[in-house]
């Protein structure tokens, strides 16, 4: 996921995170299980972008209120 910052999701690790949504085969607050039904679905990009734990407050920020990256106020 080059050239994209940390806080980013990059529109096919969304898609994917929509389809594991869609299975109903997971917890969405539960990144682990999230992760594991993305590799049993081929779905790598999202398995490798939840294996860094510092995306997942941003994969949790989607999950909630489906925003891909961080408001720029947020923080501030």
């Amino acid at each position: 996921m080059e050239g994209m910052k940390k806080e980013e999701i990059p529109p096919v690790v969304a898609k994917q995170i929509i389809k594991v949504s869609e299975t109903g085969a997971a917890d969405m607050l539960h990144c682990s299980m999230v992760q594991g039904v993305a590799v049993r679905n081929d779905w790598y990009e999202l398995a490798d972008y939840l294996s860094d734990g510092e995306n997942w407050e941003a994969y949790i920020r989607f999950v909630i209120i489906g925003e891909t990256e961080p408001e720029k106020s947020y923080g501030q």
